[in-house]
């Protein structure tokens, strides 16, 4: 009886908290990488905000900034859609759609292309 009392107690507080496999059904992640177009060349966008956001529950979201090498990669999602916005002043900014399926996949993304904004600096 007392480990039944255990298990019962041990999965309720993994329910609560929220980290539990049995309550996300299994977890995914994604990454990708941010470039900016430059000319023929893709230059990778260093410290681009990477924010995920559940399409099923707008409050679980997770931040990823992108890497010296324009790489992100997202922690431990639940397996749902989501939208991610990629966002860094002077560049304007991109949205994509991606869902995560497959428990402990990594979901790769599309290469995502953000535009130079012209501050208005022009030469005198």
């Amino acid at each position: 009886m007392k480990r039944v009392l255990l298990a019962v107690s041990v999965l309720s507080l993994c329910l609560l908290a929220g980290g539990c496999t049995l309550y996300f059904l299994g977890s995914a992640s994604v990454s990708g990488a941010v470039y900016e177009l430059s000319g023929s060349d893709r230059v990778a966008i260093p410290g681009v905000q990477v924010t995920i956001t559940s399409a099923s529950d707008p409050k679980y979201t997770a931040d990823c900034p992108t890497s010296l090498e324009g790489l992100w990669f997202s922690p431990p999602l639940r397996r749902d859609k989501y939208t991610v916005q990629f966002s860094k002043e002077n560049y304007g900014k991109v949205q994509i759609t991606v869902e995560l399926r497959q428990k402990g996949a990594n979901v790769v993304a599309p290469d995502v292309y953000l535009a130079k904004l012209d501050t208005g600096g022009g030469g005198k």
